[in-house]
């Protein structure tokens, strides 16, 4: 008589969900605020930049390529460990229909009108 044979049954793992996108850490959006609402420093003033100021960025960067949406990039590790970062999200790897970036030239438009130097990045993903 033979014994039944046991296969290992390889563990797959998800993949990681990641967003590609231009990130804005607080005191960016701050910053942003400043230059567009007034200067100020009083911090209930400064608190609204932070909501205020993603709508115009957003709707800059819609114009340009309707798949832009919104999240929030949480860094698990390094200096920023535990601190949160709007997105603007131009691509992700979690729905087909939103995986292919922008061509280079819809970027370049989008960093001239969002006034920025830097290239959109990969981030990972950890919301809904």
């Amino acid at each position: 008589s033979s014994k039944p044979q046991c296969r290992a049954v390889s563990k797959r793992r998800r993949p990681r969900r990641m967003i590609y996108g231009f990130a804005f850490s607080p005191d960016q959006l701050e910053d942003w605020g400043r230059q567009h609402f007034g200067d100020t420093d009083d911090e209930e003033v400064l608190e609204r930049y932070l909501r205020k100021s993603m709508g115009p960025l957003y709707y800059r960067c819609y114009h340009l390529w309707r798949r832009t949406t919104k999240h929030f990039v949480t860094y698990y590790t390094g200096p920023r460990c535990h601190e949160e970062d709007w997105c603007l999200t131009l691509a992700d790897n979690i729905s087909c229909d939103t995986a292919t970036p922008p061509p280079r030239e819809i970027i370049d438009k989008i960093k001239e009108v969002l006034d920025l130097t830097r290239d959109p990045e990969w981030h990972v993903f950890y919301g809904d």
